[in-house]
């Protein structure tokens, strides 16, 4: 895939992502995909199981919404830089356990790498995120004291 089909292709994933489109997602999804989050240490294998992983976010936070901030790419790979906004009005389902929705508003800036396969579909997908931050937003945890 040229650069240019690359952007298209996560432009096009971020519109059904932001419309809520769960089965238009999967469809831009191997059938193999694995999808890693770093910050977390969720790993996820397989089109049905990131589209339940889609779901539970989107019954967390029902007004996600999401732009691009920039996009890298080499070869099969991309590099994105993503920041998105909800309300936590739903139970968000975390590696360790549910949070309850606390009505807060989030801002949450995470990157991603995707690596495509000959199809232009995702195959790879591993994403750096900050629990941390996320969950001081919504008041789980304090904000961290700041030391001169």
């Amino acid at each position: 895939m040229q650069p240019a089909e690359i952007a298209e292709v996560i432009h096009r994933n971020l519109d059904l992502v932001n419309s809520h489109d769960e089965a238009g997602t999967a469809s831009m999804l191997a059938p193999g995909v694995v999808a890693e989050d770093l910050g977390t240490g969720l790993r996820i294998e397989g089109r049905d199981a990131y589209v339940a992983g889609m779901q539970q976010l989107g019954a967390a936070f029902s007004d996600l919404h999401g732009e691009i901030l920039s996009i890298t790419t080499e070869g099969s790979r991309a590099v994105v830089e993503y920041v998105f906004e909800g309300t936590h009005d739903g139970p968000l389902v975390m590696p360790t356990g549910t949070i309850p929705s606390s009505g807060q508003r989030v801002v949450i800036q995470f990157a991603s790498v995707v690596e495509f396969d000959e199809n232009g579909q995702a195959k790879t997908v591993r994403r750096y995120t900050n629990p941390l931050g996320l969950l001081t937003q919504i008041g789980v945890l304090d904000a961290p004291a700041l030391s001169s």
